[in-house]
């Protein structure tokens, strides 16, 4: 009897676990099988995946389309009709905010109100990601479909770099999916036993069972902390305690070693995002974070992170990043006075945190409309 009443009491928990969603080992559980990795092991959004997704502003709904981006199925290209192909992460896919309200949909409808006419703006934001993951984006939907053709068949590849964590997302990689779930690199390196991890990611009881380990008995977890995985010997030294999401130290006003790697390796991932491109034209895009936007809340920023502002300088890092763009002979678009511009009422970027609103978007889509318009008639004119 006694064993009866424990397996249905389990039973009753599972449901109310499920019910009430939020995350399993620190991963959304909304968010399952919206990944999977191709042949190549790169990541790879789930084509025609649906579902709801959580953000800052609430849950809204989400779908990916036959290519994996998010929104409508859009086919091949129809004769005449000219794309956009939008690479970034949740600030490009939009997280947390309504289709509609992305960057890369306002970017549309400002271009076909424009007279721009029939151009299709692809989303291939993909949260959690950075530069990459990118390439590896591109590199996907310019593979040829049955036809011959590349898959999505973009005009102008824009290619977005956040100001914040893009600079660290890399030690994400190699990614893997279990049980449906996307883990990164660091977590999957703690793992010490596979069956109990995915126990734990099937069932939410033993998740919960495991994260009391972790808080309680980490000697008998399966795994040190998967949610907030821990960056030993990082290739990124900072001081102790500063958190590098931000990225406040490529503000740094010596060229540090930390700012050194970082302007490698983006320097490595956009020279190879224009090989991967080729003939396609790309324009590179700075997003800033809401500490870039104007000095004062800068120096704010440096402080709460334990950084002395002494020690930066502000506008450094779009600076570095502009002539870095410019020695790989890239076009580039810095976002940080548009939307400084947007947020003198502090309604472009979530309040306390770090995405847009949909005012922020909108403001990026109209900072970008004319260099992507520009653009697209050069690629007419040639054609």
């Amino acid at each position: 009897m006694l064993p009866a009443l424990l397996l249905l009491g389990l039973g009753v928990l599972e449901l109310v676990l499920r019910a009430r969603g939020g995350q399993v080992l620190g991963v959304g559980l909304e968010s399952r099988h919206m990944f999977s990795l191709d042949a190549q092991g790169r990541l790879r959004p789930e084509p025609g995946w649906t579902g709801a997704l959580s953000g800052e502003s609430g849950t809204v709904p989400v779908r990916l389309s036959d290519f994996g981006l998010r929104g409508p199925d859009l086919g091949p290209p129809a004769p005449g009709q000219r794309r956009v192909l939008v690479l970034g992460d949740s600030f490009v896919f939009g997280l947390g905010e309504r289709e509609e309200h992305t960057l890369p949909a306002q970017l549309q409808a400002r271009l076909r109100d424009a007279g721009g006419g029939d151009v299709v703006v692809g989303n291939a934001g993909m949260i959690g990601t950075g530069l990459p993951e990118q390439v590896d984006r591109l590199e996907q939907l310019l593979e040829p479909g049955p036809d011959g053709r590349p898959a999505f068949g973009p005009d102008l590849v824009v290619a977005c770099l956040f100001l914040g964590n893009d600079f660290v997302d890399d030690e994400h990689l190699p990614w893997a999916v279990v049980e449906g779930y996307r883990f990164p690199a660091p977590v999957m390196r703690q793992i010490a036993s596979p069956g109990r991890f995915r126990r734990a990611l099937r069932w939410q009881v033993a998740a919960l069972a495991e994260k009391w380990l972790i808080d309680h008995l980490p000697q008998h977890a399966m795994l040190g902390s998967p949610f907030v995985p821990p960056a030993p010997g990082s290739r990124l030294l900072l001081p102790s305690g500063a958190d590098r999401a931000e990225g406040f130290f490529v503000d740094a006003s010596a060229p540090t070693p930390a700012v050194e790697a970082a302007l490698a390796r983006v320097s490595l991932a956009w020279e190879r995002l224009a090989a991967v491109a080729g003939d396609v034209p790309v324009l590179l895009v700075l997003v800033p974070t809401r500490f870039h936007l104007d000095e004062p809340t800068w120096v704010d920023g440096l402080r709460a992170h334990g950084l002395e502002p002494a020690a930066y300088r502000f506008g450094a890092t779009q600076q570095r990043l502009t002539l870095l763009a410019a020695g790989l002979g890239l076009p580039l678009v810095d976002l940080t006075p548009a939307l400084a511009d947007a947020d003198g009422a502090g309604e472009a970027y979530q309040q306390g945190l770090m995405h847009w609103t949909p005012v922020g978007a909108a403001a990026a889509a109209d900072a970008l409309a004319p260099h992507v318009r520009t653009r697209l008639e050069g690629v007419a004119d040639d054609g």
